[in-house]
């Protein structure tokens, strides 16, 4: 969705546009506007009806989702900002319903570093306080092959902001988790909307989670990550195998051939070819038992 439409949203609650706002909110039914969008002051369309005492503006927008928790720049939600005791009634009301209850999932793409692999794609889902990341969109729609775990419980981001792509994440134990947004898009206005995704998901978890239930989810998440890389490393190691086991017959192979009538160019290639493939053999061997002793790919 574009900033245009947006800033409309923005305009029609300081200005009081004749327009209905059912109507600005629903012009693109595919995409709807950020609901939440900002201002220069961190300011979202419900801090500005708040101000202005709009009933009829501030009703419609919590009715669609709009959420009285959030803070603008001077750490004001809507209800600091108005003047009336029935506002403030409805909005602390729908504030109390809003905390009480879970945060938005949200999920897509994002570029993942590791340790060993560098930046790959990965389908990312934020949910209930937790952060997943799958290798595609079906294997987290079909709840498989799931990479990895991590609860937002005291977790914050951190950017470079010479970077619109980049941003990382601090969890509770320290662990640091490197991502990007595809710079494809709206870079700036993407990774926006992570960033106040994992701020929304990290303040539910934390009010939420227990110190226990932290453990539990730290753990639980280490065990699935392990087991992910162990069945990696079983299928690598099996087919490191295999492959050894046929550079070793072809070797015999070629080395029998050496008094028969084959061309010497061809048998040298082949030769050459074998005492590499076994050379590649051990170095893989050689990263595989690495990497079997590290916690994460």
């Amino acid at each position: 969705m574009s900033d245009a439409l947006e800033e409309c949203v923005l305009c029609f609650v300081k200005l009081l546009s004749a327009v209905p706002l059912s109507s600005v909110l629903q012009l693109s039914r595919e995409e709807p506007p950020d609901i939440h969008c900002r201002d220069s002051v961190g300011n979202t369309p419900l801090h500005c009806a708040a101000y202005r005492g709009q009933k009829q503006c501030i009703i419609k927008l919590l009715n669609s989702g709009a959420s009285p928790s959030i803070k603008n720049t001077h750490d004001q939600t809507a209800l600091d900002l108005t003047r009336s005791d029935e506002l403030r009634l409805i909005l602390a009301a729908y504030q109390v319903k809003d905390e009480s209850s879970g945060v938005k999932k949200i999920e897509g793409p994002l570029w993942k570093s590791s340790r060993f692999l560098g930046w790959r794609s990965h389908w990312v889902v934020i949910e209930d306080g937790t952060l997943s990341w799958y290798p595609r969109k079906a294997d987290a729609l079909a709840g498989v092959r799931k990479q990895g775990c991590k609860s937002l419980t005291k977790a914050y981001c951190m950017v470079k902001p010479w970077d619109h792509c980049f941003f990382m994440l601090k969890c509770f134990d320290d662990t640091v988790h490197y991502f990007k947004v595809s710079s494809k898009t709206n870079s700036v206005a993407t990774r926006k909307r992570w960033l106040d995704a994992f701020e929304a998901h990290s303040s539910y978890s934390t009010r939420h989670c227990t110190q226990e239930e932290l453990i539990i989810d730290a753990n639980g998440c280490a065990e699935e990550t392990v087991r992910n890389l162990s069945q990696a490393l079983q299928a690598a190691n099996a087919s490191q195998q295999k492959l050894e086991s046929e550079v070793s017959i072809f070797l015999s192979m070629v080395k029998n051939e050496e008094n028969s009538a084959l061309p010497a160019p061809l048998l040298l290639k082949a030769k050459e070819t074998s005492e590499l493939s076994s050379e590649t053999c051990a170095a893989l061997h050689l990263c595989l038992e690495l990497l079997s002793n590290q916690e994460e790919v």
